[in-house]
């Protein structure tokens, strides 16, 4: 597919990920060394170097959490919150939550005006699973300590990464506040149920 895009010069947007980076090095740029250690993020890495190497008119936009109100995760968090039965979270695991709305704000944006090259769409700091659970706990009005604090299984070790944010548009559209985004979302799940 890239090659005949290459051909043709009709620009091509591909979706990548924080995964692609190993998770050590905090918010690396653009251009940091690429080292994923899951499969999903060796996929993306060797993705993206196919399409380097045979699509000069291409863009690619690395991700970090793109989160919303319909997450399974959240939702199984809100119900079980509701019943007020325990939840687990992980307490070293950390994402960098951006909303579907920024997402969609940036590419609207970066074809309406393409430049390829590569892009990184990120919140503006991590939060840990358990510290995300204990906000919506909070936001419901019940316990936090019906959040419980796990460690990751050894198989799952990986740390997360946010990304330097290198976003098509620059400046223009500001790097998402990830506590606000967070917030937000479990409002409208709690407002849903």
């Amino acid at each position: 597919v890239s090659q005949s895009r290459y051909q043709q010069k009709i620009p091509y947007i591909f979706f990548s990920s924080d995964h692609v980076f190993n998770g050590l090095e905090k918010k690396p740029s653009i251009n940091a060394l690429k080292n994923p250690q899951s499969l999903y993020g060796k996929q993306k890495a060797k993705a993206e170097e196919l399409i380097k190497n045979n699509c000069k008119n291409a863009a690619i936009v690395r991700l970090t959490k793109v989160v919303h109100s319909k997450m399974r995760l959240f939702c199984e968090w809100n119900s079980k919150l509701s019943q007020n039965k325990s939840i687990e979270a992980y307490q070293d695991l950390t994402f960098c939550p951006i909303s579907l709305e920024y997402v969609a704000q940036n590419i609207i944006a970066l074809v309406e005006n393409f430049k390829a090259g590569t892009y990184h769409l990120a919140g503006d700091c991590e939060i840990s699973y358990q510290t995300a659970a204990e906000w919506l706990a909070s936001i419901k009005g019940v316990d936090s300590r019906l959040v419980k604090g796990v460690l990751r299984p050894k198989s799952e070790q990986r740390s997360s990464s946010s990304l330097e944010p290198h976003a098509p548009t620059g400046n223009k559209i500001p790097v998402p506040n990830s506590k606000e985004i967070l917030l937000k979302i479990f409002k409208e799940i709690c407002q849903r149920a």
